[in-house]
């Protein structure tokens, strides 16, 4: 699946943020937020524990490539309240 923008207005937002597929994904973010609670990322070890701690280490991984991709592609200063023209650079990085 190659993900494509839905989002061209605020009637648009509106109905993102209204749907189940927003709910679901703030959802599986609470629940990786408590799954982590009182864990340090540098006692992760890839293989050491199980299957799970492998996928753990996966969304860490993910999450610090998305962060130093964030910070080399800042929003840009512009008129148009949605799509910033920088996110197209960003996601061009994120799925190369």
């Amino acid at each position: 699946m190659v993900p494509e923008r839905a989002i061209f207005n605020v009637g648009d937002l509106r109905s993102f943020i209204n749907s189940t597929t927003c709910t679901d994904l703030l959802e599986f973010i609470r629940n990786i937020g408590k799954a982590v609670q009182g864990k340090e990322v540098k006692n992760i070890v890839v293989g050491d524990e199980s299957k799970a701690l492998d996928a753990t280490y996966g969304v860490v991984a993910l999450l610090d490539t998305l962060e130093v991709s964030t910070d080399k592609y800042p929003p840009l200063q512009q008129s148009s309240r949605f799509g910033n023209v920088a996110f197209k650079d960003w996601h061009q990085q994120v799925i190369a």
